[in-house]
């Protein structure tokens, strides 16, 4: 059997040759213009993306930055917070451990003062067996003394007081007696804080005499402690003046005269109606 030969297809022209070039050179132009559009979009959506990513991380530094400082503010916060309580509880602990030593010392001193009082008492009975046993002294001294009552008062305002001020101007000092001459009680806020049998005094110094039926050891010690308390007063008072003590006995031993004066007191001993000092010539009198 004999092929059927297909009709064969005429070559293309020169122009359909050129005509299919160019189709094809614009469709391959469309073709890259379209990626490189495609590029373009992705490039700026890549852009876009790494400024999103950027500012999402600096917001997130700042809003780290904030909690930092938000953390550091309550921390000082509280330190402060505790500081000051620390400090508050400091103030009254300090304040109760004031308000208890002062409660003891009041307690201290009034049972000082009572017992003093009693010290007083027996001195003065003492002192009236002295007058007793000095009979002519009773005598010169009894009209007087019934008037007076025996208060012990007296034996500072007759027996003390009267020359006392000629006694320290022998020695040099020019100082007056205090009015009223009789045993007084120096106060500071409603409290006692040490009861002057004498005082005399001037513009520079304030001489302070304590007045003893018998003069015992342990009344130079609670002149010492009363010239300290009165020292403290004094400057609390403004009050710059030198301050000095002195001791008065009726009945005054050679061992207690020297404890007083080793203290720095001024002693003074009674000779007949009245008292005189006995001051060595070395003797140094101390300085509150």
């Amino acid at each position: 059997m004999a092929s059927v030969a297909s009709p064969s297809r005429p070559p293309a022209t020169p122009n359909e040759i050129w005509e299919i070039l160019r189709e094809t050179a614009s469709r391959q132009k469309e073709h890259e213009e379209y990626w490189a559009e495609l590029r373009k979009e992705r490039k700026e959506e890549a852009a876009r993306e790494a400024t999103r990513r950027e500012e999402e991380a600096k917001w997130r530094a700042e809003e780290a930055i904030r909690e930092a400082a938000r953390r550091e503010d309550e921390a000082k916060r509280r330190e402060d917070e505790a500081k000051r309580r620390k400090e508050e509880a400091a103030r009254e602990a300090a304040r109760r451990e004031d308000e208890a030593e002062q409660r003891k010392a009041n307690a201290e001193y009034e049972a000082a003062r009572r017992e003093d009082d009693a010290k007083r008492r027996e001195e003065w009975a003492e002192l009236k067996e002295l007058f007793a046993d000095t009979r002519a002294l009773v005598e010169k001294n009894s009209q007087e003394m019934s008037r007076l009552g025996h208060s012990f008062g007296d034996i500072v305002e007759h027996l003390v007081a009267p020359g006392i001020e000629e006694r320290f101007e022998e020695i040099g000092m020019n100082l007056k007696v205090s009015s009223p001459p009789a045993s007084r009680k120096i106060k500071e806020n409603g409290n006692t804080i040490a009861e002057v049998d004498l005082q005399l005094e001037n513009a520079e110094s304030v001489m302070i005499v304590e007045v003893k039926a018998r003069v015992r050891p342990s009344d130079v010690a609670d002149h010492v402690i009363r010239l300290e308390r009165l020292r403290g007063w004094y400057d609390r008072s403004n009050d710059d003046r030198k301050l000095y003590g002195a001791i008065a006995g009726a009945v005054f031993g050679l061992a207690e005269r020297r404890t007083a004066r080793k203290a720095g007191f001024f002693v003074m001993v009674q000779s007949g109606d009245t008292m005189e000092l006995d001051v060595p010539g070395d003797f140094k009198p101390k300085e509150w």
